[in-house]
């Protein structure tokens, strides 16, 4: 994710829109959820960051916390 990009966008959406940040989500050297929250959206879509992780249940909550 090109979080410059996602953080110049976020605002341009309308506010009773829900924003989705995808691509690169908690992964090495990609954007963390407190990013993601900080640039305005309201979900993010997780995948590899849970695939590649050994207990995904875990990985879930940190991220979360």
């Amino acid at each position: 994710m090109d979080y410059q990009r996602a953080e110049r966008m976020a605002p341009l959406l309308p506010d009773h829109v829900v924003k989705v940040a995808e691509s690169g989500i908690a992964v090495p050297d990609g954007t963390t959820m407190a990013e993601v929250r900080k640039a305005g959206y309201d979900a993010a879509l997780i995948g590899e960051a849970l695939v590649t992780s050994g207990d995904p249940i875990e990985r879930l909550q940190e991220l979360l916390a």
